[in-house]
Parts: C-alpha cells; structure tokens; sequence
C-alpha cells in the first residue's frame, strides 16, 4: 500500500492443485501492517551526496522486508540481539570522559563482532548471509547479498571483507547470490567489485536528460556540478542527455584492492534492479567471473532513483527557488533521476530496459524452492570447478634497512613491487612459497613508515593478482 491503492476486495481467493490431482481453494484475507524502519539505512530524503546515490526498487525493497517481518523472524530476532551488544559498548565507552563518537563506533563494531566470533554469522544479519556449502566433495564459500540498502558504504564493504576471510571460507571458490536484492547504495555496490578483481575499478557513469530544471539543478548543487556545463551546451548541441560522469568516485572503487583470488560466481534473476543491476554490469563488463541466471535477464531498471522531496531538498540547499512544489496531504513520488551507462567492453551502452543477460540460466527446480536451493547451488558449483584456481598470499616485515617478503602462491609467473607508487622490483615466481629483502642501498631508500606496498601478479603477461599493504 505504499505504492498503490487500498485493494477493492476485503479478501482473496486462491485456488490450487492438491497432492492428489484434485481442486482446493483457500480465502486469505488482507493482513495490513506497520513495517519497522530500517535503522540503518540512510535516508533517502536527506539532502547529501550520499543519499543521492541511491538506486532501489521500492516494491522490490518492501518485499524483502514484509518477508523478512513475516518469515525470517530469526533474522530480526539476530538483529535485535546485535543491536542491544551495540547499544551496550557504546554506553560502556561513553563513560569515559575522554570518549569520542569514532570511539563508541569502533567499540560497537568490535563488540558485534566478537558477538558472532566462530560463526559465519553476519554483524549485519538482514543484509548478508554467509555460509560454506559442498558439492561433490568440495567446499565453496557462499555469500547472499539481501540488499544494498544502507547508510554506510565503509561498513558494508567491511562486513562482506570479514566474511569472506572468516578462516572457515573456503579461499578457492566463491558464490555471491543476489537474487531478489532490489538495489540501495550505489557506491555500496560498486565498491564491492574490487575485492574481487587486480583490475581498477572503473564505476559505471551517469546521465542526466537534458531539461531546464535539471540544467538549474546542476548550475546550483556543487557535487553535481561537473554535470552542468554539457546540459548548458545542450541548447546549442540538442543532445537529448547530458555528459556522463560516475556516481560513485573512482578512487573510492579501488581504495582496497583484490582480497580474493580464487574464482568467484555470480547468481542473479530479474529481481535485480538498480544498484543491484549496477552491481552485476561491473561484475560482467570488468571480466570478473560467470554469471549464472536463474532468469535470463536482470531487472534491467539500473538507475539512480531520486524522491520528489530530495530534489526540493537540493534546492534548498543550494538557496535556490525550487521549480517544484510541494505535494498535498504528505504524499510523494519517485523519479529515476539519472541513468547508467556501462564501461568496459560495453562502454557507452545504457543499463535501462536492457540489463544484464547471465552466461548460464539455471530454472528452479521443485527441490530449489523448496530445500533451499541444492540443484542451483549444484549448477554454480560445476561451473567454478572448471575455472582456474589462484591463490596470492603475502605477508611483508619491516626491518631497519630492508623490507622482507614471503608470498604463497599458485598459478602466478612473476609479481612487481611497487613502493609509494613507485616500482621497486620484479620477482620471477619458482615455487609455491618464495621469501626475498629489498635491502636498502645507495640507489634505494627505504621510506619512512608506514610504506604503501602493492604487488601485482602476472599469469604470462596477463594480470591476475593485486595486493595492497602497510609496512
């Protein structure tokens, strides 16, 4: 009902097939209920950057969270739970008169952390769902992604990270499952696809449609600002759009780096939608791994959502008369304010109305819906048993004079050094487990701490492996 009209009928009838071939029917009527906010999902009427990279499918959303209310009563019990560790910690560290903010945020973190320790429980229950599965006598690591709708990017993408590296998670195998995740925070998604990649990070980009009070928009709003000059040009040119420029900031996508290295599977269906489809277009156009469908496209609605009341808000913001007025008796509306455009081999092709269409398509069977997914999980397991294994394991001392390395790894030819951005050295790679010093010399100094490293490793003249350290 927060998209549409109250029903017309007071109950529904539905009719069915018993095990025995012959017709039932059941009336279920209405149930109306008050769904719980989401606590920590940002807001997105709130006039900052951050909300104004939001891309979700609102009936989509809703859905996942009566069904969360309704059936996964576990999760909202976990959650619960969390959040009264998290609400402790704080008050624990508050009673120090010394105590920042930034202190009771870490001493929340820590505390739902060791709250799960042992588990591959998430501190972010109604988000992730972790878990090791086998098929046929092998292990992976499985990843379920709910949704993208958070407030904090930086605690999302950590969260997945300690996931992933849990010692229990299987390091030569991963699935990430977002089916049915209608999107959230764009930069949530996109910074998630370096972790998985030595390739940079180029995050998709954005237009606007060219319209006066777009144009006024852009003039007026500093961090749309870049917007603004080819939407002016546009009365000259008659282009129907703007320039395109990305939303969430490049150097945002790639300020971890890979922290997997073996191959990783991606499960999709056409409930995917906005920072979702964002999400899976990365996955594809950066040659990240197989995409298996369980329908054979996404949502295809890959856009930065804006509500009526957020674009009043900008304007406000920037001491602007808005062009628009408020709507009567609190109602509001959505609008997909810029549409995304893909990079890579499909740069320049708009991700709207076309999705992303998976290398595979698996249908559910009976056993998947109902025994939470084994034929699928199956099917995503004998594809990556067919993709190459790499691992890249590097652990650096920092001595007086030098910097020693020891590496573990399997499938990498040769790796270069780097320091602070610059190159150092390059080491042909001659067996699993290979420890070397850059000794300080005459040509070479050694930085004062902490130094950048970065280590790139090569299959052939291919790059297959990235690390980013501190010593």
């Amino acid at each position: 009902m927060n998209i549409a009209p109250p029903p017309d009928e007071e109950w529904v009838l539905v009719g069915y097939l018993d095990l025995a071939g012959q017709p039932q029917e059941f009336r279920a009527e209405w149930t109306i209920i008050g769904l719980p906010p989401e606590a920590d999902a940002v807001h997105p009427d709130a006039p900052t950057a951050v909300a104004a990279a939001f891309g979700l499918d609102l009936e989509g959303d809703t859905f996942r969270r009566i069904n969360k209310v309704l059936f996964a009563q576990n999760v909202v019990k976990a959650k619960k739970e969390l959040a009264t560790v998290r609400r402790m910690a704080r008050e624990a560290t508050m009673t120090s008169i010394t105590a920042s903010a930034a202190d009771a945020a870490t001493a929340e973190s820590e505390a739902a952390v060791r709250a799960v320790q042992g588990t591959t429980d998430s501190t972010m229950p109604d988000v992730f769902l972790a878990k090791v599965i086998s098929v046929g006598g092998r292990n992976y690591a499985y990843i379920r992604i709910f949704t993208f709708a958070v407030g904090d990017d930086n605690a999302f993408v950590n969260e997945f990270l300690r996931l992933m590296e849990l010692p229990q998670m299987p390091k030569d195998g991963l699935i990430v499952d977002v089916r049915g995740n209608g999107g959230g925070l764009i930069w949530a998604g996109e910074r998630l696809l370096q972790l998985f990649t030595a390739r940079p990070i180029e995050p998709c980009r954005a237009q606007f449609i060219n319209t006066t009070v777009n144009a006024l928009l852009c003039q007026n709003v500093d961090f749309l600002g870049k917007w603004a000059a080819s939407l002016d040009r546009a009365v000259e040119t008659g282009a129907t759009f703007s320039a395109s420029f990305p939303i969430t900031p490049p150097e945002l996508c790639n300020d971890i780096g890979q922290r997997y290295y073996g191959p990783v599977l991606l499960i999709t269906d056409a409930r995917c939608y906005s920072t979702t489809d964002i999400f899976i277009a990365g996955f594809r156009d950066h040659k990240i791994g197989p995409i298996l469908g369980t329908d054979n496209n996404t949502g295809a609605g890959g856009a930065n959502v804006w509500t009526h009341q957020q674009i009043l808000n900008f304007f406000a913001g920037a001491n602007v008369t808005p062009p628009l007025q408020q709507l009567p008796k609190g109602a509001s509306m959505r609008v997909a304010i810029r549409r995304t455009i893909r990079v890579g081999d499909e740069v320049g092709t708009e991700l709207e109305d076309l999705g992303v269409v998976p290398d595979q398509e698996h249908q559910l069977t009976r056993d998947d819906i109902l025994n939470d997914n084994p034929d699928l999980l199956a099917r995503a397991a004998q594809i990556l048993s067919t993709e190459i294994v790499r691992s890249f394991n590097v652990a650096v001392t920092r001595k007086p004079a030098s910097l020693a390395f020891k590496l573990f790894s399997n499938k990498v030819d040769y790796i270069d050094i780097s320091l602070n951005g610059r190159p150092r050295r390059s080491n042909d790679i001659t067996a699993p487990t290979i420890e070397f010093e850059l000794p300080q010399n005459a040509e070479f100094v050694l930085p004062a701490a902490p130094v950048a490293v970065e280590l790139r490793g090569y299959a052939k003249t291919e790059l297959v492996c990235y690390r980013r350290l501190q010593a």
